[in-house]
């Protein structure tokens, strides 16, 4: 596609990962699939720089392929230190970001970005799979907005028009891609978000088999090292993925939730790693087919 990748890095400091994709323009303005039977027309967001601020490189994916469809330059960081530094260094105007991430979390970037006068008027989106923490609760610690993951395209766009004042406009009906579905997982929700591109769609379900078995090596290693919290910690950033996928929960929630007594884990984390053998066998089926 002629697009490219940049590397903004600092020693001690952190990494950001700039995504440029060349798109060619027409005198048409740009429709795009924002759910399985709408399409949205996205007319002023060309020239805006958005943030993304996530620990799950799945997921990274996933919100930078919408914001790519509707020619967003977007940066992605998975850290507060990287968002930070990117912050400094580029002309930001939106932040998504996740709540629950390793050392700090999307509160503690919030504060520091509020705390900043030259980023403090910047809109800064929740974007969280925190069941517990109300819409309300993010506004009242200063969020312009919160979103729940798993989430559709069309609402994550129609927050960005709203906070950057930008246009939306719906459009006539479409009739969903058809899609080869397995029974362990369901791309209908995720294809929403490349709008039928199956070279993107295969790009995001790479990414989410790579960081999915380096999730199943943390929970092992915190499963020996009696890390409980840290495997409800890994639980939760693996599960908004799943649900975009309609995989199989279960497990994961009881992780995530500490329900689950030391006795009956280690039975758990093996029924969840043939759980997980199975359904990744079945994604890279897809991805070579």
């Amino acid at each position: 596609m002629g697009g490219a990748i940049y590397v903004d890095s600092e020693p001690e400091k952190g990494t950001c990962f700039i995504f440029h994709y060349p798109v060619k323009l027409t005198d048409k303005k740009r429709e795009l699939s924002a759910d399985v039977s709408k399409n949205i027309k996205v007319t002023e967001l060309e020239n805006k720089t958005i943030l993304i601020v996530d620990d799950d490189p799945a997921q990274l994916a996933l919100t930078s392929e919408i914001l790519v469809q509707a020619r967003v330059q977007t940066l992605t960081c998975k850290s507060v230190n990287d968002a930070i530094t990117a912050l400094k260094n580029k002309k930001i105007d939106l932040v998504l970001t996740d709540i629950q991430m390793p050392e700090e979390d999307g509160f503690s970037l919030l504060k520091k970005i509020k705390s900043n006068p030259k980023t403090k008027d910047i809109p800064v989106i929740a974007i969280s799979g925190k069941p517990n923490i109300t819409s309300k609760d993010y506004l009242d610690k200063g969020f312009s907005a919160s979103l729940s993951k798993p989430y559709k395209g069309r609402d994550l766009l129609e927050l960005l028009n709203k906070h950057l004042n930008t246009e939306i406009i719906y459009t006539q009906q479409t009739s969903p891609t058809e899609l080869s579905d397995s029974e362990l997982f369901k791309l209908a929700t995720l294809s929403q978000f490349t709008q039928g591109d199956e070279a993107s769609l295969k790009a995001i379900l790479t990414t989410f088999v790579k960081s999915t078995e380096e999730s199943v090596a943390e929970l092992v290693s915190y499963k020996e090292a009696k890390r409980t919290d840290q495997i409800s910690k890994t639980a939760h950033r693996m599960l908004p993925m799943f649900r975009q996928l309609e995989i199989e929960t279960t497990i994961l929630e009881q992780l995530e939730e500490q329900n689950i007594d030391d006795e009956a884990l280690h039975k758990k984390l093996e029924d969840l790693q043939k759980q997980i053998k199975e359904v990744i066998a079945a994604i890279n089926s897809y991805i070579i087919g």
